[in-house]
């Protein structure tokens, strides 16, 4: 039979749990025991997005006291990427900043700046895409091109591709005759714009459908033609009788 501590021994990597709020010896204010803990990031694995799981570990690692720092953030990582942390001989007791700047060495892959910039500056709108999606797109490949702290440059240069890589000729000459100040106000006009022009084909068959239709006549009937009876052969030919031509009312059989 097991004994006891190895039947509550956790799996090495299972994420630990981090409550919402903790209160410390010194902090007057009581944690809220109605907010769930905090649910934890995914292991981190060689080749995944570090910036965006290290985005989700920060936020979730803030609660956790210094000194049990690093062993919560070993517990984040894979067999692959805490080998590769001891390799370094970075002690797991170093300050959070140190560990960070580790990680970050080690699995945040830069690409060259300048080949960032050129799939930034060719990145246009595709087909079918609507314009919350290709911002979308542009603000990911913005991270990579500026800092995230210069917020400034960043929107600069979302309005700026924003208005030259959307697809709708009309729309981009709204765009820049209006020359909007910032991303906010681009995306309010596109998005208008992208509505209206949803609904312009729905307006139009409405119209078509509530157009009059042009008056049937009876078969066999034929518009009378004032003035041509004289140069009519048929009219010459058989007077009143004449059908072929349209001139005389139909005659009735007897």
């Amino acid at each position: 039979m097991p004994r006891q501590w190895e039947m509550d021994q956790k799996d090495e990597f299972e994420p630990p749990v981090v409550p919402h709020a903790q209160k410390s010896s010194s902090s007057p204010i009581s944690p809220d025991r109605t907010v769930p803990a905090l649910r934890p990031p995914n292991v981190f694995c060689t080749g995944d997005d570090f910036t965006l799981w290290s985005f989700r570990a920060r936020s979730y690692l803030k609660a956790v006291p210094v000194a049990q720092y690093g062993q919560y953030l070993l517990s984040l990582l894979d067999v692959s990427a805490a080998r590769q942390l001891l390799s370094t001989g970075t002690p797991i007791e170093a300050p959070p900043a140190t560990l960070w700047a580790v990680l970050d060495n080690l699995f945040n892959i830069r690409q060259p700046t300048l080949l960032q910039l050129e799939r930034f500056r060719e990145r246009k709108q595709l087909p079918g895409e609507s314009v919350d999606q290709f911002l979308g797109t542009l603000r990911d490949l913005a991270t990579n091109i500026c800092p995230l702290e210069d917020r400034t440059r960043v929107e600069a240069e979302l309005l700026q591709q924003f208005i030259l890589g959307v697809s709708h000729t009309g729309l981009k000459a709204e765009l820049i005759s209006r020359s909007p100040d910032n991303i906010r106000d681009a995306i309010q006009l596109a998005r208008s714009y992208e509505a209206t022009s949803e609904l312009e084909p729905q307006l139009h068959a409405v119209k078509i459908t509530a157009a009059p239709r042009p008056r049937q006549l009876p078969p066999g009937y034929r518009y009378n033609r004032p003035g041509s009876r004289t140069n009519c052969p048929y009219c010459r030919r058989f007077g009143g009788r004449a059908q072929r031509c349209g001139h005389n009312p139909p005659i009735r059989p007897t």
